[in-house]
């Protein structure tokens, strides 16, 4: 962007400079000439970074020139170099001066700069070329004026100026202009008034229509199928973005080793003529299998493995099996997820899960499947709604109990798809369930499960070196008593996925053996500094706090709890390996260890 933005500016008339010989009293008889480098006076907002990144004086230092002559030069290019660099962050008066003296057989080299007043945008003005008088009524100010505008009245920076262009110039391509072009811009500069006005010659081309879609590179995947998740219907308007953001999807798909999505003719086609898409894709292997190990101190050590396949009948099916357990429960998985159902946005989802869990509060065998049709909204969000049929043997204080429930869950989320990143280092996402349920437990029983949680990423320092990371979890029961809802679908909070620092299920209330009782409300929060110290290595100090109360109100009652602690991470191309070692602040006598120690892999949350 530097460069372009020197090429924007170098055209203009600008900053005056001058420049002195080098001292007399060097001689080049002696060989290289070294020399020192001083930039003085320059403005903030990184101009002086921008300066020094520019020069060949900083960058040459090290291999000094064999003449003074040869000095000379890197002085006067320089010289151009800075012209270029100030004019590019709206310095259209500044004043250089560059001067030398004789430091024991050094040359101290020293830049003065005088920037005077930063110039503002006045105006940024797209001069549309039209090619056909009809093409006039196609296009309106409003359709791509509001980048340009944004821009008025800040400095007349020329990175921001062309990332204005840019972003109009994608609006244009959006409607339909996908061939649009700029010209060679046109820059009116008052030194009286200290302003610049734009003008940018576009050439619109004609406008242009989706054709057909062709495929290439197909050989499992039935051709059929990626037909209908092609988003634009042929006659619509044509759109890059749109061709974009279908190899984005394809990307996500996990069945293609690379994908590329073009137009078929890239000459600008006549007006109003179809423009056929071509998409040229490479499969990729379609099954995999994977292994991890985990260990945390209130669960020992603990194992999973899964089975993958992720074009089951030709039509993009991902079947995937999932064995996951340690000593206190243990899990097997079934599950299908059919893309384009119905609809190329809606993905059907098929699942049969088998639970086993053995603990303080309540010994569990359970099964359950489930259905879902997830829509996808835009790029961010989804909503979802299905169905689960829920049986579980419970053993609580000694008590057998049986329960049968139907489930109708409903959700909705907002996040960067997750595959798309190794890890979250900015932006927020949300999760937030509604499932009323129904059937039988020590009677007939209808309550709802409400659950929401929100996680946030904000990058500190250059390079993701300091991320700050926190989350909040809530969640509520509501419509039957505690002990009339199945132990397994209560509230429990404590241990390496909730409140690091508490054993496993032991925040909330506790029976007079110290057992968890679980709750009908929940509040959970985490905050992490999580600090690059390499490319590979990480520390992460972290503090989580929760409450579970009997009660339905998240926080109606109970006492919140609070485990703080330090981890470390190695970072993988898959993500981090984390280690973490907690502290109950708030420690219970006779309840709680002085200390827990977890390792698994992926952050936190």
């Amino acid at each position: 962007m530097f460069w372009a933005a020197l090429l924007v500016t170098t055209m203009l008339s600008g900053p005056v400079f001058a420049a002195e010989a080098p001292p007399a009293e060097i001689t080049s008889a002696e060989g290289p000439i070294a020399y020192t480098v001083a930039i003085e006076g320059a403005p903030g907002g990184g101009v002086e970074s921008l300066l020094k990144e520019s020069s060949q004086l900083v960058r040459l230092r090290s291999s000094p020139p064999m003449t003074l002559a040869a000095l000379g030069q890197r002085i006067m290019r320089d010289e151009q170099r800075f012209r270029a660099a100030l004019e590019s962050e709206g310095y259209y008066a500044a004043t250089v001066i560059t001067s030398t003296k004789d430091e024991k057989g050094r040359v101290a080299v020293t830049v003065t700069v005088d920037p005077g007043p930063r110039y503002a945008v006045t105006s940024v003005v797209f001069d549309l070329a039209r090619e056909e008088p009809g093409t006039v009524a196609l296009i309106k100010p409003e359709d791509y004026e509001t980048p340009l505008k944004d821009i008025v009245g800040r400095p007349a920076r020329a990175a921001d100026v062309i990332l204005a262009e840019d972003t109009a110039l994608d609006l244009l391509r959006a409607k339909g202009f996908p061939f649009a072009k700029r010209g060679d811009r046109q820059l009116d500069v008052d030194h009286a008034a200290h302003t610049v006005a734009v003008n940018l010659p576009v050439e619109l081309g004609h406008q242009a229509f989706f054709g057909a879609t062709h495929f290439s590179g197909l050989e499992s995947v039935n051709e059929s199928h990626m037909q209908r998740l092609v988003p634009w219907p042929a006659g619509d308007i044509f759109s890059l973005k749109a061709l974009d953001a279908f190899r984005q999807d394809l990307i996500l798909a996990s069945l293609f080793t690379s994908v590329r999505v073009e137009p078929a003719d890239m000459s600008v086609p006549e007006n109003g003529s179809p423009l056929d898409v071509n998409v040229v894709v490479a499969e990729g292997p379609q099954r995999s299998i994977g292994t991890g190990v985990t260990y945390a101190r209130d669960k020992g050590i603990g194992g999973s493995a899964y089975w993958r396949h992720r074009n089951l009948f030709g039509n993009g099916e991902r079947f995937e099996a999932n064995l996951d357990g340690n000593k206190l429960d243990q899990t097997a998985e079934l599950s299908l997820d059919k893309p384009g159902f119905l609809d190329r946005r809606n993905i059907l989802k098929l699942g049969a899960t088998g639970h086993h869990e053995d603990t303080e509060a309540f010994t569990e065998y359970s099964g359950a499947l489930r259905g879902a049709v997830e829509r996808k909204l835009n790029d961010l969000w989804r909503v979802a709604g299905g169905a689960t049929f829920e049986f579980a043997a419970l053993t609580e204080d000694g008590v057998e109990r049986n329960s049968y429930l139907v489930g109708l869950p409903v959700g909705v989320s907002r996040a960067v798809d997750e595959r798309l990143v190794v890890e979250m280092t900015r932006g927020w996402r949300l999760r937030t369930n509604i499932t009323p349920y129904v059937g039988r437990y020590a009677g007939t029983v209808t309550f709802a499960h409400l659950e929401t949680e929100v996680d946030g990423y904000w990058p500190m320092l250059r390079g993701d070196r300091l991320i700050l990371a926190g989350r909040v979890k809530v969640g509520s029961l509501l419509g039957e008593r505690t002990d009339d809802i199945p132990a397994n679908k209560r509230f429990y909070a404590g241990g390496g996925g909730s409140i690091r620092g508490f054993g496993y299920q032991l925040v909330g209330p506790l029976d007079a053996d110290n057992a968890p009782m679980g709750g009908r409300g929940l509040i959970e929060t985490s905050a992490e500094a999580r600090i690059r110290i390499t490319d590979t290595i990480g520390v992460v100090p972290f503090v989580d706090a929760g409450m579970v109360s009997r009660g339905g109100l998240p926080g109606g009652d109970g006492d919140i709890r609070v485990g703080a602690g330090i981890g470390a991470r190695y970072y993988t191309g898959a993500g981090p390996l984390r280690v973490d070692f907690a502290m109950p602040l708030n420690r219970r006598n006779g309840v709680d260890k002085s200390w827990q120690f977890y390792v698994s892999f992926g952050q936190a949350f």
